[in-house]
Order: C-alpha cells, then structure tokens, then sequence
C-alpha cells in the first residue's frame, strides 16, 4: 500500500530559492505538501513503472502546487495511481482519434501514464518503456508531440512552444520601480486553496490604480512579494496585447490576479492558503469588495 503523504514546512532561506533538477526555482509560499522517496517508490512498484528523470526531484522538493503561471499542473503519485488505469482504459477506446500518430501506437498510448495536465485538458504522458520520452497527448487535437526527455524539458515545451497555448511574457518589478523580462521559474504550494473572484469597477483607469498599489505592495516588501505581469508574446508583437498582473504574497501563498475588462472595470482573481490568510490578505478582499 501507499503510505502516507508526507508533509514538510519549506526551509526559511534567505534568498527563497530551492535548487534542484529544475535549476533554482523562486518559492512563492512556505507550506509544502511533498512525498518521500519512498512513496515515489511504491507507486513505482504499482504501477510497473520507472517515473521519467526530473519527475522524483519536483514532487519531494516542491509537491503539489503552481509552476510558474499555473498552465501545467504536475500530478502527485497519489493521484497518477489512483486514475491511471481508467485513463489507459479511455485511450485504448479511442485510440482511433490518434491512429494517424507516428509517435506513439495505439497499444503504447493505451499503457501510456499521465504526469501532468494543462488546465484545458491536455495529458503530458510516458510509457514505462520509453521513460526518457514525453508526449503530449493534446485533448482536442489528433496529434501527439514529442515534448523532451525529462520533465523539465515538457514542462518548458508545453508553456514556451506555442502549439497548446499563446507564448507569455512575463516580467518581474525590481526594486527600482522598473519591470524587466524575467525568466526564472515559480512554485505557489496548494494547501487548504480558498479563491475569491471579484469585478471591480471604478472612476479611471482602475487596472493602472489596482498595478500601481500592487508595486507599492511589493516595493515595501521585496523579500516577501513578487509582482508579475503577463503578456502573450505573439499578441504583443503585433501590439494587440493586453497584460495581466498578479501579486504573490509569500506568508499565506497568496496570488491576486489581475485583468483589465475595460479602461474602468476589472476583473480579479484571489488565492491563498486558509490556515495562513495573512493581514495583507484581509486588506485586499476588504479593499476589492468595497470597489465591485
């Protein structure tokens, strides 16, 4: 049997960064809900497996959470063993959908093992006998792509090649007040999620207020907040795109996302983790539900 999921605080470093297969990744949250070694090793027995290079390292460093912007969500063992099976059993029933492939038979994706999904339902997958080779099995699409040999690698496909979703830019504020491309890569543990969704509306041009109170935010806190925008790159090369900040506070998990719906109006988006909800978290929801 599984044993049961370990659960571990994040180490208090100074710079927030943990170092692993997936270079330095810059921690949004200090609750992390990873697995030992151990139970990656049961679930490797039960399910006849070896789990691809970079797969271990991400879910007993930094478990079950958001990497960089959220698009891909990696599954922990749990979860991959308690819905491999049924999903092996759709793929062999429709296996006709991507019989045209070259990349995987239809006996191979019908033992295929699901690692991580995109938010509109499309599978990164392996097959046991081919664990340095990552497919993506796109959910309304007949073909499959090869997306890298480790997980790393997919997951750098799936959010930067453009095939399943618009390219995003992102850009960090420094604490000069300025914005500049950032590349680095985030994790936002998920424990205990509460969300909150509001559409606010104000004199002016409530989205440069809402980002201009973020930065201040963040200035005053550069340890403990990272403020982010976000543009779709091939839009914003033709200069039709339209960017959306999100605000991380670090002591609860914090994110409040933010995307203008028209020069007044704004819709925002907020999560976090219950058992820390922080004071800087009050004041934003008190702020948001006095302005929708």
């Amino acid at each position: 049997m599984l044993s049961q999921v370990e659960r571990r605080d994040a180490p208090c470093e100074q710079d927030r960064l943990v170092s692993m297969a997936f270079e330095d990744v810059h921690m949004l949250g200090n609750d992390l809900d990873v697995v030992s070694h151990e139970d990656v090793d049961a679930v490797e027995h039960l399910i006849g497996a070896t789990f691809p290079d970079g797969y271990r390292e991400f879910v007993t460093t930094l478990g079950s959470g958001q990497y960089n912007a959220g698009y891909v969500h990696v599954l922990m063992p749990r979860s991959i063993l308690a819905q491999y099976e049924e999903l092996q059993w759709t793929w062999r029933e429709n296996a006709h959908f991507w019989q045209d492939s070259a990349l995987l038979s239809a006996e191979d994706l019908g033992r295929a093992i699901v690692l991580a999904r995109t938010v509109d339902g499309d599978e990164l997958v392996f097959h046991g006998r081919k664990p340095r080779e990552l497919y993506v099995v796109p959910r309304h699409a007949d073909e499959i792509y090869l997306a890298g040999e480790n997980l790393q690698e997919a997951l750098e496909w799936v959010e930067n090649s453009g095939v399943l979703a618009s390219r995003t830019r992102v850009s960090r504020l420094r604490a000069d007040g300025r914005f500049d491309h950032w590349t680095g890569a985030t994790f936002r543990p998920y424990r205990n999620v509460e969300r909150a969704e509001f559409l606010c509306r104000g004199a002016g041009n409530l989205y440069a207020e809402m980002v201009a109170r973020m930065a201040c935010q963040a200035r005053a806190d550069m340890e403990g907040t990272v403020l982010v925008t976000l543009a779709d790159r091939d839009l914003e090369a033709d200069g039709a795109g339209e960017e959306v900040a999100a605000l991380y506070l670090t002591e609860c998990a914090g994110e409040i996302r933010c995307q203008p719906y028209d020069e007044s109006t704004v819709r925002v988006f907020v999560s976090y983790d219950a058992t820390t909800r922080s004071r800087r978290t009050e004041e934003w929801l008190g702020y948001l539900a006095q302005i929708s």
